[in-house]
């Protein structure tokens, strides 16, 4: 009888520590990328967007307006650039600077060289996100790549990549998108 209440009391001991709790998902550290570009996502869908772009690669210059993009396809270098990792908490260090009554900037800096997303920094202008720019560094031993992206809601996007070879000439793309053309 003892034996069986030692058992008993040791299994649900164990299932009582086991999963998480009732009141859900941790919140995240920092502010979510993922989900942020998720939801501009989900706003995008089921309206026609056309996007003028203007794309730079190296002296060449291209316009062209398209008529319907794929805005999945088009922010997921945004949505990849999320720092919200449990083992990343300690590796970023945040602050938040007041520009104005109605406009606060918050920086996410990198303090790991070798992570790829160096910076963040938000603007919110009120409750809503004014722009969003992201610093991503990529090292290798043939190339070292720094990507900036710039994401205005409603208004548009831009992303410049800088690719410096250690072995033969670097490059520089840039791409810059306005919505609603």
């Amino acid at each position: 009888m003892m034996r069986n209440s030692l058992i008993a009391f040791l299994i649900f001991s164990i299932l009582g520590c086991s999963g998480q709790s009732a009141q859900g998902p941790p919140e995240k550290a920092f502010f979510d990328l993922a989900r942020y570009f998720e939801d501009q996502i989900a706003k995008g869908e089921g309206r026609p967007l056309g996007v003028s772009k203007t794309t730079l690669v190296d002296e060449d210059i291209q316009e062209v307006v398209v008529e319907e993009v794929d805005l999945k396809k088009e922010l997921k270098l945004f949505a990849e650039s999320d720092i919200n990792k449990i083992a990343w908490i300690e590796k970023y260090r945040s602050d938040t600077l007041t520009i104005s009554e109605n406009h606060q900037r918050v920086i996410y800096e990198c303090l790991d060289t070798e992570l790829r997303t160096q910076r963040v920094e938000i603007d919110f202008l009120g409750d809503y996100v004014g722009a969003i720019n992201i610093h991503n560094r990529l090292k290798s031993m043939i190339m070292d790549t720094d990507q900036y992206l710039s994401y205005k809601p409603e208004i548009g996007y831009s992303v410049e990549i800088r690719q410096q070879g250690k072995l033969q000439k670097g490059h520089h793309y840039k791409t810059e998108a306005v919505f609603g053309n």
